[in-house]
């Protein structure tokens, strides 16, 4: 068992950052017509090669829609060396950090890492042989696994030739392809990746605003009626940026707009929730709603007050005004 390891970083920044060249993957495994889909990433330096843990890694950084950022740290591995596995990503993780430091990278990160494979006999052969340590290594488990723990793992795949399958997790994806077309699922999953980081940020950024807005909500008495409004404003345009931010996140994906393509994605997103995220950062915009609306109702009220007290003010006025012209 010995293939290569890319051990992947993806976070956002916010520096603008200048690209040395640009990749455009293209799909292999069947090919659209329209190729404004296929994702664009920008190579921000030049690969270079370090010595880690005895071992030769590659690191490339590159950004998609230049807010988005991934380092692939890129190594061999092989039999003697699995164990080690889980040390090295540690270790690789600790240096990508180092890297992008400059870069003023967000507070948040997703990880992943791909197994890549195109040394092998039959594919029904060596994925029985090497089970549980494909297992071990999505899950990034150094316990051992249960039976329906490990036939759990390895259903979740996808195979397109009689010569490729990859097996796709939460925490990453072994890939096994003779012809070594790796780079489209690879990109594919990484995208999802960022999806995912980014609907984590929004769901922080929504709890942090929910917070200010409850504390606006307990501020709604008859003498600040002017400054509710104000609330009600700064309401509108959170929930609107909130809500372009979340259209943006489902766009972030292009799919190439095969069928396989959709496939891997859709498996990916099961694994990494995203769904289910989506759905959280959707019911705290509901929430928003909810809140919004018991305040405005709340500022028309105190309004329909100040007016009826304005036109009593006004009878009284032309009362005492009449008394005194008599």
């Amino acid at each position: 068992m010995k293939g290569t390891v890319i051990f992947t970083l993806i976070t956002t920044i916010a520096k603008e950052v200048q690209q040395t060249e640009q990749e455009i993957v293209v799909p292999t495994k069947s090919l659209p017509s329209y190729e404004e889909y296929f994702p664009r990433f920008k190579k921000i330096i030049t690969p270079f090669e370090e010595i880690i843990n005895n071992r030769k890694v590659t690191f490339i950084l590159k950004t998609f829609d230049d807010e988005n950022l991934i380092v692939e740290a890129i190594t061999e591995f092989d039999e003697q060396k699995i164990s080690k596995i889980h040390e090295l990503k540690l270790l690789l993780f600790q240096r990508s950090k180092e890297l992008i430091k400059p870069l003023n990278p967000a507070l948040f990160f997703e990880e992943y890492t791909f197994f890549l494979v195109d040394q092998y006999d039959k594919i029904d052969t060596y994925i029985k042989k090497n089970a549980e340590n494909i297992a071990s290594l999505l899950k990034d488990e150094t316990a051992v696994l249960t039976k329906k723990e490990i036939d759990e793992t390895i259903a979740s795949q996808i195979q397109y030739a009689q010569n490729d399958v990859n097996i796709i997790e939460w925490d990453g994806a072994f890939l096994l392809d003779k012809e070594k077309e790796f780079k489209d699922t690879i990109a594919i999953l990484e995208l999802a990746n960022i999806q995912l980081l980014k609907l984590r940020i929004l769901d922080n950024k929504l709890q942090d605003e929910l917070l200010k807005i409850k504390e606006m909500s307990k501020n709604t008495s008859f003498f600040q009626v002017f400054s509710m409004r104000k609330s009600l404003n700064y309401i509108i345009r959170m929930r609107t940026k909130s809500l372009l931010e979340l259209d943006t996140i489902e766009n972030t994906l292009k799919l190439y707009g095969d069928w396989y393509s959709a496939k891997i994605y859709n498996i990916a997103g099961k694994k990494l929730y995203t769904e289910k995220w989506k759905n959280i950062v959707e019911k705290k915009l509901d929430t928003v709603r909810e809140l919004y609306t018991m305040i405005s109702q709340r500022t028309t009220e105190f309004y329909n007050i100040l007016l009826e007290f304005t036109i009593v003010l006004l009878i009284v006025f032309e009362i005492v005004l009449a008394v005194i012209k008599i």
